[in-house]
């Protein structure tokens, strides 16, 4: 992915909204919408929940330290583990 890929979904991740995020990259919330659908499509998901998690599977676990990067690793689905609330 881009690294403006990689920044909209670290917003996505802190549960920002599509118009917060386009507010703060300085874009329109369709630009967002299509960033995301490219996302989707590179991370074969289909929902910001589930590129979330496919793209940091350590995101909000203990072992991930405050403010540390999410690790730029795409897990086997299969091997990711079910989070409430993710």
């Amino acid at each position: 992915m881009t690294p403006r890929q990689w920044e909209l979904l670290r917003l996505v991740a802190a549960g920002h909204t599509n118009g917060q995020i386009a507010r703060r990259l300085g874009v329109s919330e369709g630009t967002v919408r299509i960033h995301l659908q490219n996302i989707y499509g590179r991370l074969q998901v289909s929902s910001r929940t589930a590129a979330v998690t496919r793209a940091f599977p350590d995101w909000g676990s203990s072992t991930m330290e405050a403010g540390a990067a999410p690790r730029r690793v795409l897990a086997d689905p299969s091997r990711v583990p079910v989070r409430a609330g993710v």
